[in-house]
C-alpha cells in the first residue's frame, strides 16, 4: 500500500547539514500494525510527518499503490491526506472555540461535505466512542482521556486507509493511556486500518505485530525496512 524508499531528511543548522534522517525504506501493506521505537531526536517523528506527506524528504520518494506521491503539488497532497490518512498526536490539537462534534466534523467540511451530513457522521462516530454525553462541550470541559478520543474521532471521519499516530498516549495518565491504547486496535479491526504508530511505551509496542527501532535515522532492527 504505502512504501517509502531512501527516505533522507536534512535541516541546515548555520552553515551546515544536519542530516536526520538516512535513507530509510519502509515497505506498508493493508492492515499491517508498525510501531516505531527510538529514543528522543532519533528522527521517528519527522519519518512519521513523512510518510502522512506532511514533509517532504531531501531525498528519497514515496509510493501509495505505485503512485509517487512527492511528485504531486501540495494541493493535491492536502487533499489525499484528507481522503486517505488520519492522524492522531501527542498533543489533541483541537480548537478551543468549537466543541466536540464541532471539531470532529473539521476533516468532512474541508472535504465540501453539507453541515447536515457532516454532524451525523460525526456525532455517531463520538457515539462509538462512549462520548454522545459530551456532543456540545468544548475542549476546556473534556478530559485528557475525551479529548484524545475526539481527537481520534476527527481522524477517523473520512474512512482513512492509513491511521499515523505520534506518542498518542503520552499526555495521559497510565489508566487513560491503556484504554485509548486498546481503543486503537479495536479501531483497526473495526475499520480495517493500517496503524502506524510512534510510541516511547514499551507495553503498547509489544502489542503491534511489528517493531522497529530506530537509532540516528536508521533503522537498527535488522531487516526493519522490507
Amino acid at each position: 500500500m504505502l512504501s517509502a524508499r531512501h527516505i533522507t531528511k536534512e535541516f541546515k543548522q548555520g552553515k551546515k547539514e544536519l542530516r536526520i534522517l538516512k535513507g530509510l525504506n519502509l515497505e506498508l501493506g493493508e492492515g499491517d500494525d508498525v510501531c516505531i521505537l527510538g529514543a528522543s531526536g532519533t528522527g521517528k517523528s519527522t519519518f512519521l510527518q513523512i510518510l502522512g506527506t506532511l514533509d517532504r524528504p531531501t531525498q528519497g520518494q514515496l509510493f501509495y499503490r505505485q503512485e509517487d506521491l512527492f511528485s504531486k503539488s501540495d494541493d493535491f497532497l492536502a487533499q489525499f491526506r484528507n481522503q486517505k490518512m488520519g492522524f492522531v498526536f501527542q498533543f489533541h490539537y483541537l480548537m478551543s472555540e468549537f466543541s466536540a462534534v464541532e471539531n470532529t466534523m473539521m476533516p468532512g467540511r474541508i472535504a465540501g461535505w453539507e453541515v447536515r451530513d457532516c454532524r451525523k457522521k460525526a456525532e455517531k462516530l463520538l457515539g462509538m466512542l462512549d462520548l454522545s454525553h459530551r456532543l456540545h462541550h468544548y475542549p476546556s470541559e473534556l478530559s485528557g482521556g475525551e479529548k484524545q478520543r475526539v481527537a481520534i474521532a476527527r481522524a477517523l471521519f473520512c474512512e482513512p486507509e492509513i491511521l499515523f499516530a505520534d506518542e498518542p498516549t503520552g499526555n495521559l495518565d497510565s489508566q487513560n493511556a491503556k484504554n485509548i491504547q486498546n481503543l486503537f486496535f479495536d479501531l483497526k479491526k473495526n475499520f480495517k486500518l493500517t496503524l502506524v504508530t510512534v510510541t516511547h511505551d514499551a507495553q503498547f509496542a509489544s502489542r503491534f505485530t511489528r517493531q522497529l527501532q530506530m537509532a540516528d535515522g536508521l533503522w537498527v532492527t535488522p531487516g526493519a525496512g522490507w
